[in-house]
């Protein structure tokens, strides 16, 4: 079992679904918050073949990915159509056809809570415990969490990229 690589990808999953999550709250485009939780979902599922030493399957199509790992996780029906509509937010290249639907709130809101299930479970089912997966961020300044309570505010000063931002300087 490969644990560290099980870790590597959880950390991976999770900047994705946290980035998809905060796009999703903050009402930005709808398919750059499906990018995100697309790969947020993909991750999550290979990360099943990572720590099982297996070969990483080289597609995008999250029901063939489940085909792979059906073992170690299932789904219902309901949840493997979600897994085909949510393989339809994948992007070959940079610039997406342009008869491309856009995903609606509705739909994206279902893909935020699949994809948060979906990580607890992967976590539970390799005994991995969530909070051993970690955001990094610079050494100082606020931490990564903070950010949602950011948004909006305005501040006292300017800041250049790279400035430590502090909640009393808010």
């Amino acid at each position: 079992m490969n644990r560290r690589a099980a870790k590597e990808w959880l950390n991976k999953a999770w900047h994705h679904f946290s980035s998809g999550k905060l796009l999703y709250e903050v009402n930005h485009y709808t398919d750059v918050i499906g990018i995100d939780l697309y790969y947020a979902i993909e991750i999550s599922l290979k990360i099943f073949l990572a720590y099982e030493y297996k070969k990483i399957i080289k597609t995008h199509d999250l029901i063939e990915i489940h085909s792979h790992i059906v073992k170690y996780i299932d789904f219902n029906e309901d949840k493997l159509e979600l897994l085909d509509i949510v393989s339809t937010y994948y992007v070959k290249g940079f610039c997406p056809p342009k008869d491309r639907k856009m995903p609606s709130r509705d739909e994206l809101k279902k893909v935020v809570e699949f994809a948060n299930e979906l990580y607890s479970r992967v976590c539970n089912i390799l005994d991995i415990d969530e909070k051993n997966v970690k955001s990094v961020r610079p050494r100082y300044g606020l931490h990564t969490r903070c950010l949602l309570q950011l948004l909006g505010k305005k501040a006292k000063q300017d800041y250049n990229m790279g400035d430590r931002i502090d909640f009393e300087l808010l």
